[in-house]
């Protein structure tokens, strides 16, 4: 079943492109998915995702998008153990979004680990955080 999910959200998102018109919460959808699958799914278990770079499935997303700090926040969250500058960039958008986002506000604001996730998420951008 995860092969097929992540199958189906890639097609949607190819098909997209191939209509002409790119979908960016599809190719977000597929993005999101395979970067959660790699942290899900165990060493040594198949993974569809494998092979998949989400991270960049999710930049593109945001570039279609154009000025959302709720992917930038999920851009965030994937790239915790690096690139340190675009974690940086991904944790900056998503904070200055949350002014006008009340439901990003209360995720930031949320507790982890005895921290916010807005300080989980600046702590890591300042090396604080170790996987």
């Amino acid at each position: 079943m995860a092969k097929e999910l992540i199958t189906r959200l890639q097609a949607r998102a190819a098909n997209s492109d191939a209509a002409g018109q790119p979908d960016a919460l599809a190719w977000f959808d597929a993005g999101y998915l395979a970067e959660a699958y790699k942290q899900w799914i165990g060493k040594g278990e198949p993974n569809p995702a494998v092979a998949l770079d989400g991270y960049s499935l999710v930049r593109k997303a945001i570039s279609l998008r154009g000025s959302d700090p709720q992917m930038e926040f999920a851009a965030a969250l994937i790239t915790l153990a690096g690139p340190e500058n675009a974690h940086r960039d991904h944790v900056r958008k998503a904070i200055a979004g949350a002014r006008n986002d009340p439901l990003l506000a209360q995720n930031l604001a949320s507790n982890f680990n005895h921290q916010t996730i807005a300080e989980l998420l600046v702590a890591a951008r300042a090396g604080g955080v170790h996987q």
